[in-house]
């Protein structure tokens, strides 16, 4: 079963993540403030980090972590634009954006990247 850290949203989003995330089987291992995400990922080894993409903080957080936990997928995405930037396991810093759907939010929490 892939575990999941949340990062820091709003109320609504955190939500809606959660739902998708109950629906699909996984685990939530923990939510967490941009302060404490990097200590609290590197303590707890998720297999997936969720991060908002419009949090100024969101791409420092995901170069840190690519670059300390190589094998946890990070996913940014925005309820906003609606679109998502996933940054695959082992590709240190390399990322791809797409169409924030609920097919490519569950493909990408899944690490399939095919989708």
């Amino acid at each position: 079963m892939r575990r999941v850290l949340i990062g820091e949203f709003g109320d609504i989003a955190a939500l809606a993540a959660r739902h998708v995330l109950e629906e699909e089987g996984l685990t939530v291992v923990g939510e967490a403030t941009a302060a404490e995400i990097i200590p609290l990922a590197a303590e707890l080894r998720p297999d997936v980090l969720l991060l908002d993409h419009d949090d100024p903080a969101t791409d420092g957080i995901a170069a840190e972590v690519c670059l300390r936990l190589p094998d946890v997928t990070v996913i940014a995405w925005s309820m906003d634009e609606p679109l998502m930037r996933v940054y695959p396991v082992r590709h240190v810093g390399e990322s791809h954006v797409s169409p924030l759907t609920v097919e490519a939010f569950t493909a990408a929490l899944k690490g399939d990247m095919s989708a």
